[in-house]
């Protein structure tokens, strides 16, 4: 087992749920939570302890800042400079995360109680205007909030409208990039409070564990309606009990049937790929997860640059500090990742030290890597880049494995190609908005950084799958095959009465 299994199975699976929580899957015990109900990402974190409220929080926001989200913190229990130290001892770099505006403290004051009381309607627009600003205005891939709920006791704030309000965030921003970690003191809040804090929240942590919860109720159910009062004590127990059985239970089917999880995966990431998830946060999360599949130590996706003659090593993990995004190895048959992408054949590495095939193993051999499997994203023909998984200790990988790494370089080639097809249409649209341009300058629309000038088909090609409106223009084509359309492009302000094809 590698370094970097053991430390993510040590922490019973925390991490890896609070990573699933993102797409709405996991493999640790929380699968298929409130699927289908429309609900945003919202978690209860119910407390003890100080130590075991961070226990939680800091992979939290870890894993926010790794993934470029921006995250909220909103102190209560702790002071703003108590939620720091405890960010700061448990590895964040708070002082860099600060600093690009990453990571924000604010407090009762300026979110829930912003208005002198807790008003619903404002706190929700205060949450959509931190959305809009860092997703639409700074870049961010989404938000993570995370907040401490005892300012919810201070005298003026009715409790009962704490819980309605905790009901509607299940119905707000569907779909979005936003991820909501209530936090709730056991110590502080009473009973009746925490029994429908419970009912109100799809996935509730306690004692380190993600658990599934079968006490939710979505919010035309729960609002206006009397439920019996839980056994606050015995509910989270119970679930902690079920999420670690079915975590166990998990665990030994993929150790009997390692193939099983890898296909749940790569179904996972095809489907993210259908509904049209964030390409680029796809790419990202690939990563990790062929390594904890696969028990591996490092993982790499490579990107071809223009030159054609090196890759970049685009996202990794278990990578030495300044690889990811910065180095970039040759693309000759004498290194790995190099034969792959221009065979379009996996290459599996048995023991890299003996193997006669490679000479050029520069960034492999700093890293002590021993085995490895390298394929091709993309076609021969067209290959935009590589993905590797590799490990320190030696290695026999499965049929089962090469053809898994094979499926998910697949999905990542699906991905790239619709962010390439977005980018295409993006492009065309706002070529072809701008009424004084010429029918040549239109047909300088760019794709990632090359020039379509010779290639008209590509184009048109491009518009007709994305199903573009070209407004003043419009394609002649023959029957297919489409590739070999006899196409022509001709300037008009409408379509002709018969249009040919």
């Amino acid at each position: 087992m590698s370094q970097h299994q053991v430390e993510t199975t040590e922490k019973f699976g925390l991490e890896g749920a609070l990573g699933a929580v993102d797409t709405q899957r996991s493999v640790t015990g929380v699968h298929g939570y409130h699927e289908g109900e429309g609900a945003n990402d919202h978690l209860a974190s119910i407390y003890d302890t100080h130590n075991d409220q961070f226990d939680v929080v800091v992979p939290f926001i870890q894993r926010g800042l790794d993934r470029g989200e921006r995250c909220l913190y909103v102190a209560d229990d702790n002071t703003r400079e108590e939620v720091l130290d405890a960010l700061r001892k448990g590895g964040i770099d708070v002082a860099s995360a600060r600093d690009s505006g990453a990571l924000s403290i604010h407090t009762k004051a300026d979110t829930y109680l912003q208005t002198g009381a807790f008003e619903q309607d404002a706190m929700l627009d205060f949450w959509q205007e931190r959305l809009s600003q860092a997703r639409d205005e700074d870049n961010y891939a989404g938000v993570r909030a995370a907040a401490e709920m005892t300012w919810a006791l201070d005298e003026g704030t009715a409790l009962d409208r704490l819980v309605e309000y905790e009901a509607m965030l299940n119905t707000i921003y569907p779909g979005e990039d936003y991820v909501v970690l209530c936090q709730y003191n056991r110590e502080r809040f009473p009973a009746d409070v925490l029994s429908d804090v419970i009912r109100n929240h799809p996935l509730v942590i306690y004692d380190g564990t993600v658990c599934q919860n079968v006490y939710y109720y979505p919010p035309e159910e729960f609002v206006g309606t009397d439920h019996p009062l839980l056994d606050v004590d015995r509910v989270v127990e119970e679930l902690v009990s079920r999420a670690r059985a079915q975590s166990t239970l998990q665990e030994s089917e993929h150790h009997r049937h390692p193939w099983l999880h890898q296909q749940e995966v790569v179904a996972e990431l095809g489907q993210r790929v259908v509904e049209a998830h964030d390409p680029d946060r796809l790419v990202t999360d690939v990563t990790e997860q062929v390594a904890n599949t696969l028990n591996t130590d490092y993982c790499a996706i490579l990107e071809g640059l223009p030159t054609g003659e090196a890759l970049l090593v685009r996202e990794g993990i278990g990578w030495q500090d300044g690889i990811v995004g910065e180095a970039a190895v040759s693309t000759d048959h004498d290194v790995p990742t190099g034969y792959a992408l221009q065979s379009a054949e996996p290459v599996i590495i048995e023991d890299l030290a003996t193997d006669s095939r490679f000479s050029g193993t520069g960034l492999l051999t700093i890293h002590g890597v021993t085995s490895g499997i390298s394929v091709c994203i993309g076609s021969q023909d067209d290959p935009w880049g590589v993905l590797g998984v590799y490990t320190r200790e030696q290695q026999d990988f499965s049929d089962h494995d090469v053809a898994f790494v094979q499926s998910v370089a697949n999905i990542v080639a699906m991905a790239v190609d619709s962010t390439e097809r977005k980018q295409t249409q993006h492009a065309l649209e706002t070529n072809i908005s701008s009424p004084d341009r010429s029918s040549e300058e239109t047909l300088t629309t760019t794709t990632d950084g090359r020039a379509v000038n010779d290639s008209l088909n590509a184009v048109l090609r491009a518009a007709y799958d994305n199903d573009i409106d070209l407004e003043h223009f419009y394609a002649c084509r023959n029957d297919p095959p489409y590739p070999d359309w006899d196409l022509s492009i001709v300037e008009a302000r409408k379509p002709p009465e018969t249009p040919d094809g």
